[in-house]
């Protein structure tokens, strides 16, 4: 433990070239680091909601049956338990789940899993190009819902035999 005495002179901090305290930045980027991240998983979760209860609303509202909301609950969960046996390969140092294939679960339905797996088990979550792929596997889905949401995609459906009227109690 380090005591202060009356007499010693304090010390000044040491300025960089702008005039800034030394080691302030270092600081103020973890800060800033945070708030990105805790930004990041906002959103993350905030669209995660938002798909879970817009196919609750879209089958309630007979525009989807609610096989889509069980199927992207399936989907979610089994890629989430894929970005975690992964995590378990990484740390042991054995066999991987290859990024195309985690990319294939998240673009078929089941980039909720892998949002939260990302977030959760921070895997995957640094390598920058995965993440762009994640998110445009989210793009792709969400777009794709919104065209089934449309009247083509509703004609679509009727055509495909999986039209809501059939689902409907």
């Amino acid at each position: 433990m380090r005591k202060n005495h009356p007499n010693t002179p304090k010390r000044e901090p040491k300025l960089d070239k702008h005039g800034t305290r030394k080691g302030l930045h270092a600081s103020n980027d973890g800060k800033q680091k945070n708030n990105r991240r805790a930004l990041s998983t906002k959103l993350r979760i905030t669209l995660i909601i938002a798909l879970f209860i817009g196919l609750l609303l879209a089958s309630q509202l007979q525009r989807l049956p609610i096989a889509f909301f069980v199927y992207y609950i399936v989907m979610s969960l089994i890629t989430f338990i894929c970005y975690a046996i992964d995590k378990r390969a990484a740390q042991q140092d054995s066999w991987r789940i290859s990024e195309s294939r985690l990319h294939w679960l998240s673009l078929l339905g089941g980039w909720p899993g892998a949002m939260l797996g990302q977030q959760h088990l921070r895997h995957k979550s640094s390598k920058r190009s995965f993440r762009v792929i994640l998110w445009l596997t989210v793009f792709i889905n969400v777009s794709l819902l919104g065209a089934l949401m449309s009247p083509q995609g509703q004609a679509l459906l009727t055509q495909l035999g999986v039209n809501s009227s059939r689902f409907a109690p």
